[in-house]
């Protein structure tokens, strides 16, 4: 299984295991409600269940490799649905069987991809509880709704390896060396299993992104990116053009690659900005523009975004230009009305609107335009 310890993931299941044994007491439409939103808590927390499997070898599988193919069971009156079992414990109630574990969440998601398969059929051995497609996908409506809800920007002062979320990064080094600071303090808490699954991945390259379990770390994942170098004492107007791309790019890939194993919060250290040289003054406006853009540009899936700042100096000039955009943003609605407003006037004085840019004159323009936010933030702060 994947991220935190085995046993945390399958507590999250006791409200819900408690919600089913209720209900099995006295069906009613309240402990129905308080069962569906156990299984929404489980899948919203991050919890795994266990699936029965059945593991098929040799030539009978399809390209003469080895299938796992998930096991259904039938109910009395022929209906197909799928068992899941909430912990260890309810799946060995009786006969030992190949198990594999997966988040809720996935498990929801891929029973509704199953043409003939009806629902969800919880712990089968001993407190059977069968739930419908129908609310499976109320609930996974809420979940996203929910994940829409929290999306933006946040600030956490601390160690981030003590952060309670999906997902942390860390700001590694190419070959996963343990370089001091936040790098050690996630490679201490995580424990041995973080150093065997880096030693499987071997080397990163600077803006690249990559994945692994969270072991021991209360997060469930860690994603690894390498930031770029600069030289001691490099300032502000010294740092080169590659090295902000390179910088931006470790946080849109990471952002990217969170997407892509459906996690909706991330926190981020400051990359680059300790042992690696990387102004702090320049990094700050960087990471908040890029992670901006993201946002804006995936609007529609729901990403809670932390900046974990493990000295003051850090959360203060993260909070510092956050309140510059406010006041630049709140300066433009005083002037037009509205956001919508000043983009409707700048289509009546001809300029190139968003709609009018192919994507590389909108990329540039995104570009020129966080570039001058973080000239004059500079400028404010001197």
């Amino acid at each position: 299984m994947i991220g935190m310890k085995e046993t945390d993931k399958f507590k999250i299941n006791e409200g819900l295991k408690a919600a089913i044994l209720e209900d099995n007491k006295e069906h009613t439409k309240d402990n129905w409600e308080k069962v569906l939103g156990a299984i929404l808590q489980s899948c919203h927390e991050g919890a795994d269940m266990l699936l029965p499997v059945e593991i098929k070898t040799g030539q009978k599988a399809s390209n003469h490799k080895s299938e796992v193919l998930f096991r259904l069971m039938q109910t009395p009156d022929g209906t197909k649905m799928l068992p899941v079992f909430t912990d260890p414990e309810a799946a060995n109630a009786k006969d030992p069987q190949p198990l594999v574990g997966m988040s809720v969440k996935a498990i929801l998601h891929r029973l509704m991809e199953m043409d003939k398969v009806e629902g969800l059929l919880i712990n089968p051995f001993t407190t059977a509880f069968g739930v419908r497609k129908n609310a499976i996908d109320a609930v996974l409506a809420t979940d996203k709704k929910m994940d829409q809800d929290r999306a933006g920007i946040y600030f956490a002062p601390g160690n981030i390896a003590e952060l309670k979320i999906k997902c942390i990064v860390n700001s590694a080094d190419p070959l996963f060396a343990d370089g001091g600071g936040v790098d050690h303090a996630i490679y201490e808490a995580a424990g041995e299993g973080l150093d065997t699954a880096l030693d499987q991945l071997e080397s990163c390259k600077v803006s690249e992104a990559k994945i692994t379990p969270g072991f021991d770390l209360p997060c469930h994942y860690i994603i690894h990116t390498v930031g770029p170098t600069c030289a001691p004492g490099t300032t502000a107007e010294q740092v080169s053009k590659e090295d902000k791309k390179a910088l931006a790019d470790c946080y849109t890939n990471s952002l990217n690659l969170a997407k892509q194993y459906d996690i909706h919060s991330i926190a981020f250290p400051a990359i680059s900005t300790g042992l690696s040289g990387f102004p702090l003054e320049e990094a700050v406006p960087i990471a908040v523009t890029t992670v901006s853009s993201w946002l804006e540009e995936n609007q529609d899936y729901g990403m809670t975004v932390v900046f974990s700042c493990l000295e003051q100096k850090t959360l203060l000039m993260y909070q510092q230009f956050m309140a510059f955009l406010k006041q630049k943003h709140d300066e433009v609605v005083d002037e037009y009305g509205s956001m919508e407003n000043a983009e409707a006037h700048a289509d009546d004085d001809g300029h190139l609107t968003e709609q009018a840019l192919n994507p590389e004159e909108m990329e540039a323009q995104a570009a020129r335009v966080a570039e001058e936010l973080q000239k004059e933030y500079k400028n404010n702060m001197q």
